[in-house]
């Protein structure tokens, strides 16, 4: 039997969606809501591969995407553990009523649901009574014994050391990026006005990383950004020359451009315009 999802036409209005999205992040959330693993809830369980697969990006754009739309946008949760994803506002306009037939699927689907906490935060924004309480009741069951009810749980949600599960897995997600040189240096282009990372320049600076550090890679990034020159080849081509130069590593470039010492009198300084 098909599945449909709709979504509506105002989405293309949508302020957000018309000054903050990118046309990779809009391809993005259209695939969000309508994959074939989407639910009724609004939570499902897909992986990153997945998603690369049926979009046909590389793991890297993937993850931009994953790390925009959860930190920049805050569009979704994912836990990773669980391989289960969360789009916040789901609820809002998907529910136009209640009734019986409606609220059995939302129970059968809550019942699938592995991440317990993601319940309270889509139930939150679902307007149709008979189906919030359908989540309330199913949260009620199956929480933690040492949780609060549902309303408790959404303030705790608002204070920054709840959860601690999620706590821990954006920092083991830090330690991980910190371990990869590639997603550092495309986190740090993201936050300093690239945009969203294409898999274009990725493949482009898979390729530089073979013949350059990236510590100096980023380093030349940010002489980029200091000229008001994000591009790839401005870039390449501050890597060329320093090649060029001798400067192989972080080192030799700040050993090569460290100021001179000022010197208070003599030749260095009449040389110099002293």
């Amino acid at each position: 039997m098909s599945t449909f999802r709709m979504v509506h036409t105002d989405f293309w209005r949508d302020p957000v969606v018309v000054e903050e999205f990118t046309p990779e992040d809009k391809l993005f959330f259209l695939y969000l809501l309508t994959n074939p693993a989407t639910t009724q809830i609004g939570i499902y369980r897909i992986t990153r591969k997945q998603m690369a697969y049926e979009l046909g990006y590389s793991p890297e754009t993937i993850n931009s995407l994953m790390r925009r739309f959860i930190e920049q946008h805050k569009m979704i949760e994912y836990n990773e553990a669980n391989r289960e994803l969360l789009i916040i506002k789901w609820g809002k306009n998907s529910y136009k009523k209640g009734g019986k037939p409606v609220v059995d699927l939302v129970m059968k689907e809550l019942a699938e649901v592995k991440t317990i906490e993601f319940i309270p935060k889509a139930a939150r924004y679902i307007r149709v009574e008979g189906v919030r309480q359908a989540f309330e009741q199913h949260y009620n069951r199956v929480k933690p014994h040492s949780e609060a009810n549902l309303d408790e749980s959404y303030h705790e949600s608002l204070d920054e050391s709840y959860p601690k599960k999620k706590k821990k897995e954006e920092e083991k997600e830090v330690e991980k990026e910190q371990e990869d040189p590639l997603m550092s240096i495309i986190k740090f282009m993201e936050q300093n006005g690239y945009g969203l990372v294409t898999p274009y320049v990725i493949e482009e600076l898979q390729h530089l990383m073979k013949d350059h550090a990236p510590d100096l890679i980023e380093q030349a990034i940010k002489i980029s950004i200091e000229n008001n020159a994000r591009k790839l080849n401005y870039i390449k081509k501050i890597l060329s020359n320093w090649e060029t130069e001798g400067i192989t590593t972080l080192a030799d470039y700040h050993a090569k451009t460290k100021p001179a010492p000022k010197e208070t009198g003599g030749f260095l300084s009449l040389a110099n315009g002293g």
